[in-house]
């Protein structure tokens, strides 16, 4: 979720990726950001709801 001030408040940016109860068990144990590592790594392509589990 990122936060972007605006001159008269802020605007919150949402992502929603699609994936996977391992990679979920995974975020809850190591964090978000090693997750978000694990999909940089493996350059997920995050629009494929076929695509393999990082973890």
């Amino acid at each position: 979720m990122e936060k972007c001030p605006l001159a008269d408040g802020h605007a919150r940016i949402l992502r929603v990726l699609p994936v996977t109860a391992a990679e979920m068990e995974y975020r809850r144990t190591q964090g978000h950001e090693a997750l978000e590592r694990l999909f940089d790594e493996n350059a997920i392509v995050p629009t494929d709801p076929r695509r393999p589990s990082v973890v």
